[in-house]
């Protein structure tokens, strides 16, 4: 039995310049909060789930991108209004140019293959930008941004007016899939929104950092939204 899997859900797009927008449970949930808003608003459909074995349904690690091989969490379903349901990434399109993805965290050992097979789902549709969403929490700057080339860097730090002002690691399913973009030859970028660390509670939402990611990156997209009700709707969705 494979240790991670695709379900393809819908026959598979084969898409032209597609884009898509990526995050998972991270610093203050500002890109996870991000990219449920943009599901709960535009209500693309669900083509593809990815599941793995190494998906805990209970983390053992506090915060739960900062995986340890001893503690491997503990495995089950989730149950919701009486129905069961496995850990996955969820894989959405949305209009036949913009593919959204819900990312998991796997613990230690299952981590790589995970991003491995995203991303070779995202190429086989037809993806050529891959844009992580995320949080930084150093210096004065409202968005920072990384990117697999440097020419990227160039390009999409005078589009989204970010600096590169993040120096460190950028951990778990997002990190993890803009690094196999890079080996794999995926054009990608990260765009980091300014936050506050909480040491005792690191994934405690930020409602406004999340807000304003996901205003700037909706612009980037040319989708209009009415950012009003933002907070109502992404915290109904962040659980994982």
């Amino acid at each position: 039995m494979p240790t991670c899997w695709v379900q393809e859900l819908s026959r598979k797009p084969k898409l032209e310049h597609a884009k898509a927008i990526l995050a998972s449970p991270g610093l203050r949930s500002v890109g996870w909060l991000a990219i449920n808003y943009f599901v709960e608003k535009l209500k693309p459909t669900l083509i593809a789930k990815i599941y793995s074995t190494s998906f805990p349904v209970i983390y053992e690690t506090i915060p739960s991108y900062s995986t340890h091989p001893a503690m491997r969490g503990r495995g089950g379903v989730f149950i919701d209004s009486g129905t069961s349901s496995e850990p996955s990434v969820e894989i959405y399109l949305h209009e036949d140019s913009l593919v959204l993805v819900k990312g998991y965290q796997a613990n230690f050992y299952g981590q790589r293959e995970v991003a491995e097979k995203t991303i070779e789902f995202l190429r086989e549709i037809g993806v050529k930008l891959l844009i992580g969403l995320a949080a930084h929490a150093t210096g004065e700057e409202e968005f920072c941004l990384a990117a697999t080339k440097p020419e990227l860097v160039k390009e999409y730090c005078e589009v989204f007016q970010a600096k590169t002002c993040y120096v460190g690691p950028l951990l778990g399913f997002t990190g993890l899939t803009l690094g196999e973009a890079a080996i794999c030859g995926l054009d990608g970028i990260c765009v980091f929104a300014k936050t506050m660390a909480n040491p005792d509670f690191p994934e405690q939402p930020d409602y406004e950092a999340a807000k304003k990611l996901a205003n700037i990156i909706a612009n980037f997209l040319g989708i209009k939204l009415d950012l009003s009700d933002f907070e109502k709707i992404a915290s109904s969705k962040t659980s994982f």
